[in-house]
């Protein structure tokens, strides 16, 4: 199993700080995609449990919440994501 910390730019170039756990191997896999206000962190063990089970797992936060610099707008932006 493979988990690191990636900065994923948005089209305006803002870095929205993602978690990525992937299950050995390169094959291509299925993914799990977790964006949050509420911190990424708190989904480090359920990553690691999609991807025991074969998924790409990823955990996000959102624009302007915790890791991920910007103005959080609540209901607004995730177009912007």
């Amino acid at each position: 199993m493979n988990t690191r910390t990636v900065s994923v730019l948005t089209p305006d170039g803002t870095p929205l700080a993602t978690d990525v756990c992937l299950p050995d191997g390169d094959r291509p896999r299925p993914a799990v995609l977790i964006r949050t206000p509420y911190g990424r962190d708190a989904h480090r063990a359920e990553l690691r449990g999609w991807a025991a089970h074969g998924f790409a797992a990823l955990a996000q936060d959102v624009r302007g919440r915790h890791g991920s610099p910007g103005e959080w707008h609540p209901y607004r932006d995730h177009e912007k994501a």
